[in-house]
Formats: C-alpha cells, sequence, structure tokens
C-alpha cells in the first residue's frame, strides 16, 4: 500500500480536518497490521492485530501471551517501520492488549 504517498497528497490538511485525521488513523491502523505481517509472518493476524491509535499510542490486541511478549520484544523495530512508513512520527509507543 502506498500509505507514504497519502500522507503526502493530505499533507499538512489532516490538522485542520477532523475527517482527515481519522482517516489518517484507520490507513495506520492498516499499514500497523501490514508490518506486523511482515515481521512475524501472516500467521500472526491469527493471534494479533492493531486495533486503534490514540494519543500517538498504538493499540495491538493480542490473544496470547507469546504473542504479546514478541510484540513488546520488538516495540522498537514496529514504530520505526510504522513512522519510516508514514514519513512522520505517528507513533510513539505501543500497548498490548490481552
Amino acid at each position: 500500500m502506498a500509505l507514504n504517498s497519502l500522507f503526502k497528497i493530505l499533507d499538512g490538511r489532516a490538522a485542520k480536518s477532523n475527517l482527515l485525521k481519522g482517516a489518517l488513523t484507520a490507513l495506520t491502523v492498516e499499514e500497523a497490521d501490514n508490518i506486523l505481517a511482515k515481521m512475524f509472518g501472516s500467521e500472526i493476524k491469527k493471534f494479533a492485530h492493531a486495533s486503534y491509535i490514540k494519543n500517538k499510542t498504538l493499540a495491538i490486541a493480542c490473544r496470547g501471551s507469546v504473542a504479546a511478549q514478541e510484540m513488546k520484544l520488538r516495540e522498537s523495530e514496529i514504530i520505526s517501520a510504522l513512522n519510516q512508513s508514514a514519513g512522520e512520527r505517528v507513533v510513539e509507543k505501543i500497548k498490548i492488549i490481552l
């Protein structure tokens, strides 16, 4: 997905419109799922998925403690990949929901 190009198109307009903020957040959550699949393989979709972003915190719902522990161990990698994909700092930390 060309998440980075969509961010460029919408550029600074998101700061003005709540609708655009919501759309950018939804795209970022979708991209987070894609990044998780790249890092952990497609099987991760059975055990974890990105749920929402609030106050620059990405919430990831996990079905098991092993998946949650792996997410926490690779938190900085996930955040870095997501921010790089977005072209800006959209996530600062990850919250794991069991």
